[in-house]
């Protein structure tokens, strides 16, 4: 049985770059990105990022929901 797995997370203080959502995008093809938000729901995968680095760096806010 697979693990579905959903990823979100929220810049609220400052917006993303270009070069900073070009960071995420090498990491991830099919998730959605803007300024502000990743969003992500992975199947058969796993997140490749590092959840730790991505709120220092990137975010104010993360979501993730396993079934």
């Amino acid at each position: 049985m697979s693990t579905h797995q959903f990823y979100e997370f929220q810049a609220i203080d400052k917006r993303l770059t270009d070069e900073e959502m070009g960071v995420l995008r090498s990491l991830s093809t099919k998730a959605q990105i803007s300024a502000t938000r990743f969003v992500n729901v992975y199947n058969y995968g796993d997140f490749r990022g590092n959840v730790g680095t991505w709120m220092n760096e990137y975010f104010d806010a993360h979501l993730h929901i396993a079934s």
